[in-house]
């Protein structure tokens, strides 16, 4: 029973980088299909997850697709033009509003990347023991990882001033600032 649940903590241990997420290529086909479908579609395809009030993408125009290996993000500014934006936090894509005088012709892939960093380090208990399983979670959000059997983790917060709340159980619950933090605790 032990072993499984290590198993399974490792798994839920693996992030996935907001850059990695937009360069996986996709191949669509559409014909006048609506924004909620293509996204579903997306979905299917190559394992991510969008998050959307249903009112953003309400009054969007239906769209024609012919894309044959082209990376996420280029398939996402041609659904979503300059009407739209998105923020990336593991696999799961984030819609929201551009606010007006921000809306650029298409969305630039690099600006998008650059909002979030990706943090990584290893929690340790007082004797440099890795403690596996560690619930690592950005403050204010869903934003969160597991450590792995090292102790190791990684997550994608947006930016210097985001906290990182470590959890587990039989140990305090710490809050860490995560500035220009070293990556061991």
């Amino acid at each position: 029973m032990l072993i499984t649940s290590v198993s399974v903590l490792m798994g839920y241990a693996v992030d996935t980088s907001g850059q990695e997420v937009l360069e996986r290529k996709l191949t669509l086909q559409t014909e006048n299909a609506d924004v909620k479908s293509i996204l579903t579609q997306i979905e299917k395809k190559i394992d991510v997850k969008f998050t959307y009030r249903p009112r953003l993408i309400k009054d969007l125009d239906r769209i024609s697709l012919d894309v044959t290996e082209a990376p996420l993000y280029e398939v996402l500014a041609q659904v979503f033009g300059t009407s739209l934006g998105y923020e990336v936090i593991g696999k799961q894509i984030v819609l929201k509003t551009v606010p007006s005088g921000e809306a650029t012709s298409e969305p630039d892939a690099g600006e998008l990347i650059n909002a979030v960093a990706a943090v990584s380090g290893r929690v340790v208990d007082e004797t440099s023991a890795p403690i596996p399983g560690v619930n690592v979670l950005v403050k204010g959000t869903t934003n969160g990882t597991t450590t792995d059997a090292d102790g190791r983790y990684s997550l994608d917060v947006d930016g210097e001033n985001s906290v990182l709340v470590f959890s587990f159980i039989g140990f305090v619950t710490q809050e860490v600032q995560v500035g220009t933090q070293t990556p061991s605790m």
